[in-house]
């Protein structure tokens, strides 16, 4: 399976916005994650969690900052024919839960850490991959 197929759509902000309006973003839109378009170009990436950790736990005012001060940049892509064993590596090399999903220059959406899970999990029961050989499904009865 790949990338390109279980990936979702991403919503793209403008750096010069405030924490606080792109949490309003994110909460409205549902997503947990949301780009940051500086300069014409997307730049960086910031999450739930970079708002609790950089705004929210520091005690800092989320209308005085711009969300390009807390963004994670350089973005690391993933291509979208690339297979999700590729993706879930580099997410475990480079300990990251997400990655923007890219179409030659072109961003296509993202993915996370469980959109892979979830697909890799289906793709190895389909496939009868078992970590311990004892659980195969010839043992089991139906």
């Amino acid at each position: 399976m790949y990338v390109g197929e279980v990936m979702h759509a991403c919503t793209i902000v403008n750096a010069d916005l405030s924490v606080s309006e792109v949490a309003k973003m994110m909460d409205e839109n549902l997503t947990s994650s949301i780009l940051v378009r500086k300069e014409g170009v997307v730049q960086g990436i910031v999450t739930e969690r970079d708002i609790l950790r950089k705004i929210v736990a520091k005690g800092k005012n989320p209308d005085a900052i711009n969300i390009s001060e807390i963004m994670n940049s350089p973005l690391i892509t993933v291509e979208e024919n690339s297979t999700l064993y590729e993706a879930s590596e580099l997410m475990d090399k480079l300990n990251i839960r997400r990655l923007v999903v890219t179409n030659g220059d072109k961003i296509a959406g993202i993915i996370n850490t469980t959109i892979v899970s979830k697909n890799l999990r289906y793709l190895t029961a389909r496939a009868k991959i078992f970590a311990r050989p004892e659980y195969s499904l010839s043992e089991w009865s139906y």
